[in-house]
């Protein structure tokens, strides 16, 4: 278990501190990947080599792409037709090595040109709801429509919903699960597509799911987290968060936080955009990771501004904090922002490096972002007093404590229990590497819980403490 720096909600107190947040070095370019819509990347549980899945080509036509991750270049191994989910298929390895792809949209009847797949023509009509509303690609206007492709029977080209499959290894395709029938359809629960409804003021409408999805079970609360992407207004992009136990029963969909933002305040002139999700849990830690591309919609003048991909941490996954921006894509531009966003999915482990990909659209290739092993901020003095921290109460058992840092001057560490230093944990020996295994007058196995870390140091960079 590593504890990160990332903010002080870990901390029950500190003085004299501050959080740094470190810049990623870059890779090589990669440009082997063409045509890219979405992409998410996994460690196969098989072969234990890393494959990235990309969703490319044009609308109706599009597949999704595997390559295999070769001394960081991508090697094409196939492609398979999922039709709709192709548009956005995630792909993520359950906690029993399955590995399990979501993706399809839930679509109005004639949003889409239907006939590009077949005469499927089974629909659904919403009684009392003329609020819904489509949007019409040759008047470019939104028009009311309360039909949708029936999401209660099979559709062959997983047009009716999110759908959920799971790999066979064996005859290499995937499998739809839940009778084929969608895990989640556009009329769930706590659904708020603005974009696609007639009222934004009721602000109902169809959640369509025309963005990649983040899936993941959390070990830390024991369920499914689901992200989506909700088109809450004209160019404003926010994110919904669902939870499930069995990833086929979903509860009510509710928007994540994100630096305290107030959603209401996306009617007015200025339209937070975050593209895409991109949500993951950092194995050995308790945080909860997103790489979002951002931008803000000027809505008087009619183009984005301020547009990047950023980190975003949280403990909870439905708060969200402000870790550091990663890069600026364009000051200003008038069409969607869609030229940068990262490979979805958790961090190639590779050389003790955790690595992401950004893909960017104008130049068609992808950039490698590289940190050192979970060092993605650090720990210091806020000047050149002493500093403090106490961690929170540890509760499970563990046997090592191991800290990764820098001293230049000094660094002491102490184990407390009921607001006490223990005696026996009360002079840690001299830490001489970087990365070493604490000790107090040579022993290094820790008490029982419940305890709390206790350091005070004074110019020193402290990256993180890890429990074994």
């Amino acid at each position: 278990m590593k504890i990160l720096f990332l903010d002080e909600e870990n901390f029950v107190y500190s003085k004299n501190i501050k959080i740094v947040f470190l810049d990623p070095v870059f890779g090589n370019d990669i440009y082997d990947i063409n045509n890219m819509c979405y992409g998410s990347i996994i460690k196969h549980p098989i072969d234990n080599n890393y494959y990235t899945y990309i969703c490319n080509g044009p609308l109706y036509k599009q597949k999704v792409s595997k390559y295999k991750l070769v001394e960081n270049n991508f090697k094409y191994i196939n492609s398979y037709n999922l039709y709709q989910a192709s548009h956005n298929a995630f792909l993520f390895v359950d906690k029993d090595n399955t590995v399990n792809l979501v993706g399809g949209q839930s679509l109005f009847k004639n949003n889409y040109d239907i006939s590009k797949y077949s005469k499927y023509e089974d629909i659904f009509y919403i009684e009392n709801d003329s609020s819904l509303a489509c949007y019409n690609f040759n008047s470019k206007k939104l028009v009311a429509n309360n039909i949708i492709i029936n999401p209660y029977i099979p559709c062959p080209y997983y047009m009716n919903g999110l759908h959920l499959f799971k790999e066979d290894t064996v005859k290499n395709e995937f499998i739809c699960q839940n009778n084929n029938l969608p895990i989640i359809n556009g009329l769930h629960d706590g659904r708020m597509e603005g974009y696609y409804s007639m009222s934004i003021n009721k602000n109902k409408g169809l959640l369509v799911y025309d963005s990649i999805s983040s899936m993941f079970f959390s070990p830390k609360e024991e369920c499914y987290f689901l992200y989506q992407r909700s088109n809450f207004n004209r160019c404003c992009r926010l994110i919904l968060c669902s939870k499930s136990k069995d990833k086929i029963n979903w509860c009510s969909f509710k928007y994540i936080n994100i630096c305290n933002t107030n959603i209401k305040n996306n009617i007015g002139n200025y339209r937070d955009n975050y593209y895409l999700s991109n949500i993951f849990f950092l194995d050995n830690t308790d945080y909860y990771i997103s790489f979002m591309p951002y931008s803000k919609y000027d809505n008087k003048n009619s183009f984005f501004i301020n547009s990047n991909c950023s980190m975003y941490f949280s403990l909870d996954g439905i708060n969200w904090k402000f870790g550091k921006e990663l890069i600026k894509i364009e000051n200003s531009f008038h069409t969607s922002p869609t030229y940068s966003y990262f490979i979805s999915g958790k961090p190639v482990e590779m050389n003790n490096n955790h690595i992401y990909y950004l893909y960017v659209k104008k130049k068609q290739k992808i950039v490698p972002f590289i940190f050192k092993e979970y060092e993605y901020s650090f720990l210091t003095s806020d000047n050149c007093e002493i500093s403090e921290i106490e961690t929170k109460y540890i509760d499970k058992k563990y046997n090592n404590l191991i800290i990764n840092a820098e001293i230049f001057d000094y660094l002491n560490i102490y184990i407390k229990k009921n607001n006490q230093i223990l005696k026996e944990f009360s002079s840690c020996d001299k830490i001489d590497n970087k990365i070493s295994t604490v000790s107090w007058n040579k022993n290094k196995v820790l008490p029982e819980p419940p305890y709390s870390i206790f350091l005070n140091f004074k110019n020193a960079k402290i990256y993180y403490l890890e429990l074994i």
